[in-house]
This record gives C-alpha cells, sequence and structure tokens, in this order.
C-alpha cells in the first residue's frame, strides 16, 4: 500500500515537472515570437521613414535646384 502511494506520489511529480517544462517551453516561444514582432516593427518604422526621405527629397529637390541652389545628394 504505501509502495502504490509513493508511485503515485513519483507519477504525479513527473506530471508536474513535465507540466513546468512545457509551461516554460511556451514562455520562451512566446519570448521568441515578441523579439520577432518587435524586429519587424522596427524594420517597418525604418523603411517607413527611408520612403517617407525619400519623397522629402524628390520634393525640394527640383524647387532647390530651380533656385539655384545645389541639391548634392549624398
Amino acid at each position: 500500500m504505501q509502495r502504490k502511494d509513493e508511485e503515485e506520489e513519483g507519477e504525479e511529480e513527473r506530471e508536474e515537472e513535465e507540466e513546468e517544462e512545457e509551461e516554460e517551453e511556451e514562455r520562451e516561444m512566446k519570448k521568441e515570437k515578441e523579439r520577432e514582432i518587435e524586429s519587424l516593427v522596427g524594420w517597418l518604422a525604418l523603411r517607413r521613414a527611408m520612403v517617407s526621405l525619400d519623397a522629402t527629397r524628390r520634393e525640394f529637390v527640383p524647387m532647390m535646384e530651380a533656385h539655384g541652389q545645389s541639391a548634392s545628394t549624398n
């Protein structure tokens, strides 16, 4: 009887450990997804800034050239 109780306790402990491991894996996967999302958001923000800068350059370079100013785009 005592041995059976010990076996049940051991099985319960293993199940709890497995659940904890699964939860830890889920947390790690969630963190990785969050990092991926943050990276994509950063990339998109950079891309928007580049597009905006390019549009601004296309708008102002002709105006500068029309007024005789150099429009060097280095």
